[in-house]
């Protein structure tokens, strides 16, 4: 056999712990409406002297709320309503010391029942893809199999539950040429069984697709909508999976399948950005484009979008710049009215969503102005966009090399090159602008010799000048606690004291944080022996070993460490952030968020640092 049976020792740990619980809920198995009461007992456990207990609840790691227990004797209570959720992950922590006991050294959790004491559907499915996501022997993915394999004996019909089952028993066999094949005639043979049943149409495309058979799974999902094209739309996922993996034919062919797809704008969507991606014919993407705005009007246009989406890809797909000057107009409207977004959705003053979207929307206009041969109102709204932009501190994308190429229409070079010189200082990607400020450069001096060195110090000049970064904080205070562990163990950044030290918060899933990486190794070479460079992955405990590996592989010399926001004092609200501490230890710089103003200016700290002391 291909895949290992859940050994009876596993079960037995899995009994033996259950006994041993500090942790208990009454009642045993809550329905939805219930009231429960969790008692904790911290005798024996890492929290037996702490005077404050905090109960996380909630359905996932992610989704969790904190409850404060109160004291009854030598143990803890709390009270909780429990709603429609089906799964419930629950641990206790020190309010104060930030220490967590979770049972079984891994997690307590219960499923929530229905009326008839059974766990609500989808229950197990969840919990099993909890375990999953950590790395310990006894949980993961025997657990998840046996888990999975009791969801499907209650909800044989549960189609994410079984495409979840074959892609565990896949990943509990190694991923290996074998196992996949034998997985793929599993998929094959259920799927023949129940030609009748649209779900099983579902697991086996989403089977096929979580076990690396695309063109299985493609095929799967096209005799879903031809056998069931009813339940495909109601469905719903048919359109967005063929826009990602199939063909513009797959799209085309859906509201023949099923008339309802035409009413749906997300269908529309759908089609249009298919379009867009594969380069379709004009009057194929304005079609597109048009029955998508038509079933969103004005009103439920959120922001615009739909409307600048539609008019960006009419623009960039050679549709006529007048219609994407119309609906660009439209969007301008939306975002100046205010009405159709929270502004609560924008906690700082520096995203005002108002201002944040007039300036995007009316970069576009100004762009289909521009297509238009329109160069001076093209310019005149851009112009507009900056203003509004800079004046509420935002940093701009695209619009000042858009402004560059009405200003050279114009004959106006010497602004153009001042707008594409911001393009590089704040853009996302700065390439064309390069080019276009290169080529004035060419056409000024005759030749291109100087012009990186004078690029570069008139986008430092620029960046001093307009202070509007506001990604880098200078600070002066104690780091606090920070006793995060690696693969290696601790590295107190104490230890280093006499160096700079830079602590790098990144991710293996986040494509910033890797460029932040790149840049953090530059500037690791410019101070050979005066730093040391902290990476400290946010990735979770099943995915850890993917951060070690990838620092190999670039051949980045980091202490490795991993994050606990329960063993620091380090405030860090996303990813990519970095840190600066002087060579005393002392927390100096702060930097959230990655771009090249801030590359500048952090730049320019670490220096002073460096040179402190010397």
């Amino acid at each position: 056999m291909i895949f290992r049976a859940l050994a009876a020792g596993i079960l037995a740990i899995f009994i033996c712990n259950a006994a041993e619980s500090r942790l208990r809920m009454e009642p045993s198995q809550p329905h939805s409406g219930d009231t429960i009461t969790v008692t904790y007992d911290p005798r024996g456990g890492p929290l037996e002297k702490s005077a404050g207990i905090t109960l996380v609840c909630g359905r996932n790691p992610l989704q969790s709320f904190l409850t404060p227990m109160q004291r009854a004797g030598g143990r803890f209570t709390a009270n909780l309503k429990i709603l429609d959720d089906a799964y419930l992950w629950c641990w206790v922590e020190d309010k104060d010391a930030g220490l967590k006991d979770t049972n079984r050294g891994g997690v307590w959790d219960t499923y929530i029942y229905d009326a008839q004491g059974m766990p609500l559907k989808g229950a197990r499915e969840q919990r099993a893809a909890l375990y999953q996501v950590r790395d310990q022997p006894v949980d993961k993915n025997t657990a998840a199999i046996m888990l999975l394999e009791e969801e499907l004996r209650a909800f044989p019909d549960n189609a994410w539950a079984r495409a979840a089952w074959w892609a565990a028993r896949l990943e509990d066999a190694g991923w290996t040429d074998d196992a996949r094949q034998q997985i793929s005639r599993e998929i094959a043979v259920f799927r023949d069984a129940n030609l009748d049943k649209p779900w099983a149409y579902k697991a086996a495309y989403e089977g096929y697709h979580r076990a690396g058979e695309q063109q299985k799974s493609l095929e799967a999902m096209r005799a879903f909508v031809k056998r069931f094209p009813a339940e495909s739309f109601e469905d719903g996922g048919a359109a967005n999976y063929f826009m990602l993996y199939g063909t513009t034919a797959d799209l085309e062919g859906l509201p023949a399948a099923y008339q309802g797809w035409g009413a749906r704008p997300q269908y529309w969507e759908d089609l249009f950005q298919a379009y867009r991606r594969t380069h379709a014919a004009p009057e194929k993407l304005r079609h597109a484009g048009e029955r998508w705005l038509a079933l969103i009007p004005k009103e439920r246009d959120q922001k615009g979008a739909a409307r600048i989406a539609v008019a960006e890809g009419w623009l960039e797909g050679g549709v006529d710049p007048k219609s994407a000057e119309a609906v660009s107009r439209e969007a301008v409207d939306i975002a100046e009215t205010g009405n159709t977004y929270a502004a609560n959705h924008f906690p700082s003053p520096m995203w005002n969503a108002r201002n944040t979207f007039t300036a995007i929307n009316r970069s576009t206009l100004g762009w289909a102005l521009y297509h238009e041969g329109r160069y001076r109102d093209a310019a005149a709204e851009l112009a507009r966009a900056v203003a509004i932009g800079e004046k509420a501190k935002l940093t701009m994308r695209d619009v000042y090399y858009r402004l560059g190429e009405a200003l050279e229409r114009l004959d106006r070079g010497e602004e153009a090159m001042e707008a594409y010189l911001k393009e590089i200082a704040w853009g996302s990607d700065d390439a064309a602008a390069r080019q276009a400020a290169s080529a004035l450069y060419l056409n000024a001096h005759g030749k291109v010799d100087g012009f990186e060195t004078e690029m570069r110090s008139r986008v430092n000049d620029l960046i001093a000048r307009a202070n509007t970064n506001e990604e880098v904080q200078d600070v002066n205070q104690a780091l606090g606690r920070f006793d995060l562990r690696g693969p290696d163990g601790p590295a107190a950044p104490g230890r280093y004291k006499g160096k700079v030290v830079l602590i790098d918060y990144w991710a293996t899933w986040c494509g910033p944080c890797l460029t932040a990486l790149e840049r953090t190794r530059d500037l690791e070479r410019q101070f050979p022996g005066k730093m040391v460079v902290l990476a400290v992955a946010m990735d979770s405990e099943g995915t850890q070993a993917r951060a070690r590996s990838y620092l190999a592989e670039k051949g980045y010399d980091f202490v490795l460490l991993f994050d606990d926001e329960h063993q620091r004092d380090l405030r860090v609200p996303f990813v990519p952030s970095r840190f600066l501490l002087d060579r005393a230890g002392r927390l100096r710089v702060m930097e959230f968020g990655a771009g090249t103003a801030g590359d500048v200016v952090f730049e320019q700290r670490l220096r002073a640092l460096a040179a402190e002391g010397n």
